[in-house]
């Protein structure tokens, strides 16, 4: 079973969520690829990325917290003006 988070970026019941990946900043898309597309484990990111295992685990978490934020923002309309 993939985890919960993973299943945002594929599931076709979450079409926010990949439709509010698409607005998140490159860095972010990057490395939530690498962790949930491309499965690796945050030791592999951070060699991809040429930084620590804690900077990769940092940059995970505020990709998802971004990621949720803008699904949440869609969710209740507050993309649209």
């Amino acid at each position: 079973d993939p985890a919960p988070d993973a299943r945002l970026l594929h599931d076709d019941e979450h079409e926010l969520p990949r439709a509010a990946f698409a607005d998140l900043p490159r860095v972010h898309q990057e490395v939530l690829h690498l962790r949930f597309v491309e499965e690796l484990d945050h030791a592999a990111i951070a060699a991809r990325l040429e930084a620590t295992e804690q900077a990769a685990r940092q940059r995970v978490y505020r990709a998802m917290q971004a990621l949720r934020a803008l699904t949440q923002q869609r969710q209740l309309g507050l993309d649209n003006p």
